[in-house]
């Protein structure tokens, strides 16, 4: 850590909690992949024969957000 020493615990405490934070989001039922594959399975129940073709785009779709991401990892 590149920090102020006196502030290193604090820090290291932060960084734990954050990546625990995301651990439980990244395995929560309301996490970015289930939210997806309810969304994929409605647009595929909604759109009648064209629906498997409309799911496969949502699918691919969030491959692709999720390979080329915004903001870097924790």
């Amino acid at each position: 850590m590149l920090c102020d020493p006196e502030t290193t615990q604090r820090t290291k405490e932060i960084i734990g909690y954050l990546k625990g934070v995301k651990r439980n989001m990244d395995n929560g039922p309301i996490s970015d992949g289930n939210i997806e594959k309810m969304v994929s399975k409605v647009v595929s129940l909604s759109c009648g024969k064209w629906g498997c073709f409309a799911s496969a785009g949502v699918d691919l779709l969030y491959d692709y957000v999720k390979a080329h991401p915004r903001t870097p990892p924790l």
